[in-house]
């Protein structure tokens, strides 16, 4: 992830990702109606929450956004 990616908006279909930390970032619906805590490997969502009880390795799209920002896949518009 490049460094220029922390506190600027990438968009990541229809959700916009700000990463606060190279490791952690805040997840918005492109509607503004959440602004979600994620990492590569927790979510504040509630579909993380209650996947993740049946699943331990379940992933929801907040985290899978993040994890594409972090490995390179999405990047600013601008870079």
């Amino acid at each position: 992830m490049s460094v220029n990616a922390v506190k600027k908006p990438i968009f990541v279909g229809e959700l916009v990702v700000y990463m606060d930390t190279p490791e952690e970032a805040r997840v918005i619906e492109i509607d503004c109606r959440y602004e979600l805590n994620t990492t590569a490997n927790s979510c504040t969502c509630c579909t993380y929450r209650f996947g993740s009880r049946r699943d331990p390795k379940f992933q929801c799209r907040h985290m899978a956004a993040v994890r594409k920002v972090m490995n390179g896949e999405v990047t600013v518009e601008s870079e």
